[in-house]
């Protein structure tokens, strides 16, 4: 039998944040587009393909199981009781799905739940759209997949491979574990964490470097990384009691576009560093004359995997802050600004500092470790979160039918009703809107207001 696996302290953290009326998992639009000559991707085809494929990916055949008596954080075990037909099903729809219904569909999805009782992902499959296409709407819980893990776990399940080969065996469900055995494996969790905790003191005291992290101390952190922590005073327009429903719209542009300004800025600048700039441009825009000269404290996930890793290493990301100057009335000064500020951040390593931070706190101060967690989830810490994960370079099918578009939305959160999410697909990139809808209004209007941020920044680049 495999040794238990537990949730980590990200994905607890997680977890716990998913409560009331925030859900917690992402959403992805898998656009497909097929040959009039081939085969429709159907319902029984999605589920083969599932079914064959779900022995690659652990999380996707594992479900949660809570430890007795609350003596350490969930397990991961099999399901013993997995059937696909549980997590890949078509959508309730009539004829041709149009645009409007398609994002309506999506909506419902990340209101929706995922059920603790099986493993956290489910598919439907929205067909026929028009133009012999299709639709796939998946969920992944953030508990056990962030950004890059979702892209790796999309070409372990679903993306077609030259030499595919027919499933042989399948995967064989091991037993759950005891309640015995969980007390046990919790427990002896604790006392290797009381042996970590105890070298990570050795280690601090043997290296005057190493910080010694707690309450007093926080503030003596370095200078960028304690800016990172600290709270701010502007109000956000995005800040409001979050109720069950969900809007989402979306603005789609050539890779190139955002390539040609980063290339145009020069000084190392990056395409995030332009969506970045765009997000901020589109705000301005949507905000009109509530702009006024204030800017926006936006939370940016920063991806720590390494290049080899797969769909099961889980959530590995920290974040940085940037002030986003939706004041500013120049796109260009606007570019420069957000560049300047995550040029310095990354020269401070802020991303693998705050890690660091958080994982001696999860040590040495539990409690202040899940504090300083809600705390850093708060409208003071950040406005909003703006996310940009890199897709596939190269053209994909699945199932004979072409990837045409990719797009990724992510939760909203506690007073926080808009998330964006970017995500680039074989020369495009596509930027997502999450919104309540009864806090945020028009998010159709700030999704075209993006794009419109996007030309203007081409313009100031020619």
């Amino acid at each position: 039998m495999s040794p238990v696996e537990r949730l980590g302290r990200e994905d607890v953290d997680i977890l716990e944040l998913e409560h009331g009326q925030i859900a917690g998992h992402t959403l992805k639009i898998l656009v497909l587009e097929r040959d009039k000559d081939a085969p429709a991707v159907t319902l029984s085809r999605l589920q083969d393909r599932l079914a064959a494929r779900v022995g690659r990916v652990r999380r996707a055949r594992q479900r949660l199981a809570a430890t007795p008596l609350g003596l350490g954080p969930p397990v991961w075990v099999d399901d013993t009781g997995f059937d696909v037909d549980r997590h890949v099903r078509r959508a309730a729809t009539k004829g041709n799905v149009g645009e409007a219904r398609l994002r309506e569909l999506a909506g419902q999805a990340i209101a929706g739940r995922l059920p603790r009782d099986r493993p956290l992902w489910d598919v439907q499959l929205v067909s026929p759209l028009a133009g012999r296409r299709a639709a796939l709407l998946l969920r992944f819980h953030h508990a056990w997949a962030d950004g890059m893990t979702c892209m790796h776990t999309l070409q372990a399940l679903l993306y077609d491979e030259p030499d595919e080969q027919p499933a042989k065996d399948g995967w064989r469900p091991e037993p759950a574990p005891g309640a015995a055995e969980l007390v046990a494996g919790a427990l002896a969790g604790r006392v290797t964490g009381l042996a970590g905790a105890a070298g990570a003191l050795a280690r601090t005291a043997a290296s005057p470097t190493r910080w010694r992290m707690g309450a007093e101390e926080l503030g003596r952190l370095p200078g960028a990384v304690g800016r990172e922590l600290l709270p701010g005073d502007a109000e956000s327009p995005f800040s409001g009691a979050v109720g069950r429903q969900r809007a989402v719209a979306y603005f789609t542009a050539p890779l190139a576009h955002y390539k040609a300004v980063e290339h145009a800025a020069g000084e190392h600048t990056t395409v995030n560093d332009v969506v970045l700039a765009v997000v901020a441009g589109g705000i301005r825009t949507w905000l009109g004359h509530l702009a006024g000269e204030a800017a926006l404290r936006c939370k940016v996930p920063v991806s720590l995997h390494k290049r080899d890793e797969g769909p099961d290493v889980g959530n590995r990301d920290s974040f940085m802050i940037v002030d986003l100057p939706v004041g500013e009335r120049d796109p260009w000064a606007r570019l420069r600004s957000i560049h300047r500020q995550t040029a310095e951040r990354k020269r401070h390593h802020d991303a693998e500092t705050l890690d660091a931070l958080f994982g001696d706190l999860a040590l040495f101060a539990p409690p202040l470790e899940r504090l300083l967690t809600r705390a850093t989830a708060s409208s003071r810490e950040f406005a909003i979160n703006v996310s940009n994960v890199p897709g596939p370079r190269e053209p994909v099918t699945i199932l004979g039918a072409r990837l045409a578009r990719l797009i990724s939305f992510s939760e909203v959160g506690i007073d926080h009703a808009l998330r964006v999410s970017a995500v680039s697909l074989s020369g495009a990139m596509t930027v997502g809107l999450c919104a309540d809808p009864d806090v945020v209004e028009d998010v159709d209007g700030l999704a075209a207001a993006i794009g419109e941020a996007l030309s203007e920044l081409r313009a100031h680049a020619a």
